[in-house]
């Protein structure tokens, strides 16, 4: 989506897809989602996988939406979005889906990057988050502007050895903070 306003849908079943996956939008581009609840079982093969939001750029607003099912990928995973870049409000979102990954993997958000501003507030995440590099309850990678407000985790969370070896990290908020990948 480019532009677009998607507001109070609910959608069930599953999705498989090779990247940009989501439960209500692939890719959203200024957009503002909200109250929307997604109960779609995704996985997906690359990055930019989401409960709500595969990937989330430019000014842009996920508001009041809920993910309950489980979110696996490949690649870079969220229980809200997968990636997010620009000037992004994630507010009163809620993620009880597990969500396991092999690159930056969130409870809300997979990773922050690039961009202005990302600002979550008012969020739980309740899901457990695992896998291959950077868990975190909130954030995987936290690598661009990012403040956390009201938002809380009460997900386990784990995170094993990278590929190659490369050293992992867990975190009940944020996995890691400093530069992507």
């Amino acid at each position: 989506t480019d532009g677009a306003e998607v507001r109070n849908l609910t959608v069930i079943g599953s999705i498989e897809g090779y990247a940009y996956c989501g439960g209500i939008v692939g890719r959203a581009v200024d957009t503002e989602i909200s109250g929307c609840t997604n109960g779609v079982f995704i996985f997906c093969q690359n990055n930019y996988i989401g409960g709500i939001a595969g990937e989330l750029s430019g000014d842009s607003r996920i508001l009041n939406c809920s993910n309950t099912s489980n979110v696996l990928g490949n690649g870079i995973v969220g229980g809200i979005a997968g990636q997010v870049s620009g000037n992004i409000t994630i507010s009163g979102c809620t993620n009880a889906g597990k969500i396991s990954h092999q690159s930056p993997g969130g409870g809300i958000v997979g990773i922050v990057s690039g961009g202005e501003s990302t600002l979550i507030e008012n969020c739980a995440n309740t899901g457990n988050v695992g896998g291959t590099a950077r868990s975190g309850g909130i954030a995987g990678t936290v690598a661009s502007s990012l403040t956390v407000e009201n938002t809380y985790n009460t997900g386990d969370i784990s995170s094993g050895r990278g590929p190659g070896g490369t050293p992992a990290y867990a975190g009940g908020i944020a996995a890691y903070v400093g530069s992507p990948l």
